[in-house]
């Protein structure tokens, strides 16, 4: 994801030991600008779904930073 993404996220990524094994934890921060893949798609997520986000709508990105509705997220 962090090399397919622009721009990069900034991640944090915690190693958990249960039952023998290894378990990533992996955190990454909420970003305050659009992020696309490399090949320039973008997408909102809502719930556990993801959506096209067209160029058309990032004028009603703000309304996304303050958490409480979707959210624009890149995905491959």
């Amino acid at each position: 994801m962090y090399d397919k993404t622009i721009p990069k996220p900034f991640t944090n990524i915690d190693v958990i030991r249960f039952d023998d094994r290894s378990i990533l934890k992996i955190k990454i921060e909420k970003s305050l600008e659009i992020v696309a893949t490399l090949k320039g798609v973008v997408y909102k997520r809502l719930g556990k779904n993801t959506k096209p986000f067209y160029p058309s709508e990032y004028t009603s990105f703000e309304p996304f930073l303050d958490g409480h509705q979707a959210q624009p997220t890149a995905q491959e």
